[in-house]
């Protein structure tokens, strides 16, 4: 079940970001984007998804309870008294408005339709907001971060797969970068300063919280964030100066790579927001991936610190060398699977770096 909760939730960030991405381009004028192949299936079959992935949770807590209570009566109890049945609710309810919406409407090109798809999305990111762990642990400052973070994360990687897989061509593209670019780096200060605050929130320290499987999933998840940073750098800056030299470069593919990155941080974040926080009690089990990383035991109510080996600096040195290695791929048009392999082993180099430096006291 859990692994089903993960793919779940999984769909459901991507949905989020394919409805954002598409209502915020529809607003955007043409000679401001290149041309946008639209598709009214993509709308409707991301709307309903939504409720479908939201419900996924929902069912686990339903399973959970139904040998006690029974299915019928786990079910009302959960949908009419838990709050992440209420918030599904809420979610449905939001979820077959756009759909409505998105099935009557002609004109998707008009800027009423993708206001009200926008605002009606940004109510079912607060729908799930709602019923976050974060949320449960402190209700308003949990449901504040979780909601901001999630949508400041839709707006940025939604306008971004979209132009990625539906660009028709890549007319105009400069200038889409030119908006883009600083939409980027607001959506993630937003999505930096609400990681922080959900951070406060779920654990009691970052590096301390690495020791549990809720911290090895999170410290992933910023690792990843670091390489969607690189991609963007890329994409923003570099990729914009070899438009202007070179007219007949296309940069859809780089677009897509930095789309995968994306679809990455989202199974990540899936998976290790299934765990509970260390800050919940004390972990019975360390990870045991750190336990493999670290290769010690961990002495009781032991004080986790980062102090830099050599090791650790070798290995980070080694990751600043694979970053320029990539900056070169970049450069030279190599093949994409070669970018790709140069991206995960800086991603492992940067993990390394880290956990070799971790000293217990």
């Amino acid at each position: 079940m859990q692994t089903l909760v993960i793919i779940s939730q999984t769909l459901l960030y991507l949905c989020f970001s394919v409805l954002m991405g598409s209502f915020l381009i529809g607003l955007v004028p043409s000679t401001y984007r290149p041309a946008i192949n639209s598709s009214r299936r993509l709308l409707i079959i991301c709307t309903a998804g939504i409720p479908l992935f939201a419900f996924i949770p929902v069912l686990e807590v339903i399973l959970y309870l139904a040998p006690r209570l029974g299915a019928a009566e786990s079910s009302l109890s959960v949908l009419t008294s838990f709050t992440i049945g209420k918030a599904w609710g809420w979610t449905l309810v939001l979820a077959i408005g756009l759909l409505l919406a998105a099935l009557l409407v002609k004109e998707h090109e008009s800027a009423l339709f993708n206001t009200t798809g926008a605002i009606l999305t940004f109510l079912l990111i607060v729908t799930i907001a709602w019923s976050s762990h974060a949320s449960s642990i402190a209700p308003f400052s949990g449901f504040v971060g979780d909601a901001i973070h999630l949508l400041a994360m839709s707006v940025w990687t939604g306008i971004l797969v979209i132009i990625s897989w539906r660009a028709a061509n890549t007319a105009n593209w400069r200038s889409f970068l030119t908006w883009f670019t600083p939409v980027a780096a607001l959506c993630f200060i937003v999505v930096t300063v609400s990681g922080l605050l959900l951070m406060n929130v779920l654990i009691d320290g970052y590096v301390a919280s690495w020791t549990s499987p809720y911290g090895q999933g999170l410290l992933f998840k910023h690792l990843f964030v670091i390489l969607l940073l690189f991609y963007a750098g890329i994409n923003g800056f570099w990729v914009k100066r070899k438009l202007k030299n070179d007219q007949g470069f296309s940069p859809i593919r780089w677009a897509r790579l930095e789309s995968v990155v994306i679809f990455m941080i989202f199974a990540i974040t899936a998976a290790f927001s299934q765990l509970s926080p260390p800050s919940e009690g004390e972990m019975d089990d360390p990870s045991k991936l750190f336990m493999l990383t670290y290769g010690k035991e961990i002495p009781l109510n032991a004080a986790v610190q980062l102090e830099w080996s050599g090791m650790g600096i070798l290995l980070l040195l080694l990751a600043i060398a694979c970053g320029a290695l990539l900056a070169t791929a970049f450069s030279k048009q190599a093949p994409r699977l070669m970018v790709l392999l140069l991206s995960g082993v800086l991603v492992l180099c940067l993990y390394l770096a880290l956990m070799t430096s971790v000293v217990l006291v």
